[in-house]
């Protein structure tokens, strides 16, 4: 397991810095429409497709690692509902295929 791990830490930390965010939230169809304005730009807004309404904020859009070959990650941030300032913060990265694996593998024995 002490592998794993540090094979996931080599991983994450060989992605290149944040150069840019992509701001992005739903729009009234199945797609996502980019937001270029600052501030609250990434709150998705109004329902999503075949989901209920919630009365809590998220927070959706991609993180730009390498803006020359067109990768970002992307995030969907949910602010707690009671004690934000105490809860703390999980950061879930997930899927992608390992450059030497001819199919992605990862998402199927990563996943706790």
């Amino acid at each position: 397991m002490k592998v794993l791990h540090a094979v996931a830490l080599v991983l994450l930390l060989s992605t290149e810095p944040v150069v840019c965010f992509g701001r992005w939230k739903w729009s009234s169809g199945t797609s996502a429409k980019k937001i270029t304005s600052e501030g609250n730009g990434d709150l998705v807004t109004g329902g999503l497709p075949g989901q209920t309404d919630v009365n809590f904020k998220h927070y959706a859009g991609y993180v730009t690692v390498n803006e020359t070959k067109g990768r970002a990650l992307f995030y969907w941030f949910y602010e707690a509902t009671t004690q934000a300032d105490v809860k703390p913060l999980v950061l879930w990265l997930n899927g992608g295929r390992m450059p030497w694996l001819p199919i992605d593998l990862t998402g199927r024995f990563l996943r706790l």
